[in-house]
């Protein structure tokens, strides 16, 4: 199930990096404080690293790159046990 998520996320991610237009902010952090939560930013900023825009992923969210190493190691870890019959 977690997969699945994360597959919805990434294909998300992808789809409104593409919009000429910016979607709604969905954060229930940021709607109910008005205030970005710590992960706020980072559809975009993963959407920017999805065209090859490093440096203005990175000017946008800083912690980017290593969130979407992580996100990928996850998922990778996760396919394994999951092969395995572990999961």
């Amino acid at each position: 199930m977690l997969l699945g998520v994360g597959a919805a996320y990434g294909v998300f991610t992808v789809v409104t990096a593409r919009l000429s237009w910016k979607p709604p902010r969905l954060c229930p952090v940021y709607r109910l404080t008005g205030r970005d939560c710590p992960l706020c930013g980072l559809t975009t900023a993963l959407g920017l690293c999805s065209r090859g825009r490093f440096q203005e992923a990175i000017t946008n969210y800083p912690r980017a790159l290593a969130t979407g190493a992580a996100g990928a190691l996850l998922t990778v870890v996760l396919l394994g046990r999951q092969r395995a019959g572990r999961v």
